[in-house]
């Protein structure tokens, strides 16, 4: 509500306001430059990071793929997976998420390996793209509040 009888903020941008008792007041200009700032260095933040993740996990979808054998478990639940590269050369890593499950051990699982250092190696999971997507969702969702906090002040209704 935007007629000063709320007794919670408002979020529309239209009416952003700050309630004191009862009363609607519009957010101060200092406020709304801090928190637009604030907002703003959020949307940097999560987004490079976003951004930075969703670059690694699209590098790591390009890589060859092979089969190899979980042989241990790391603590965490961590899965360790052996392959071999089509040089021969045999590869054992630890993936880095916890997809696993117990249950695992001798089973046959899909990896994906850099062929120009097959160490580099990894288990494609959802959770590879799920970090990334986040990340940036994070960053709409602070971009919009920055919006919202510099435009608060301004559009108080007359």
């Amino acid at each position: 509500m935007c007629n000063g009888i709320s007794r919670f903020a408002s979020f529309s941008p239209a009416c952003l306001s700050f309630v004191s008792l009862g009363a609607a007041q519009p957010m101060p200009l200092k406020v709304g430059i801090f928190g637009g700032i604030f907002m703003l260095a959020n949307v940097a933040l999560w987004g490079g990071l976003g951004v930075y993740f969703f670059r690694q996990s699209y590098k790591k979808s390009k890589w060859k793929a092979a089969y190899g054998t979980v042989v241990a478990f790391q603590r965490g639940g961590r899965r360790e997976v052996a392959f071999e590269a089509p040089n021969g050369q045999k590869v054992a890593f630890t993936e880095s998420s916890c997809a696993g499950r117990n249950g695992d051990m001798g089973r046959k699982v899909k990896v994906l390996y850099n062929p120009d250092d097959p160490t580099q190696a990894d288990i494609p999971t959802m959770g590879m793209w799920f970090a990334p997507l986040f990340l940036l969702l994070l960053a709409t969702v602070a971009l919009f509040m920055s919006v919202v906090f510099f435009c608060g002040p301004f559009m108080t209704k007359k």
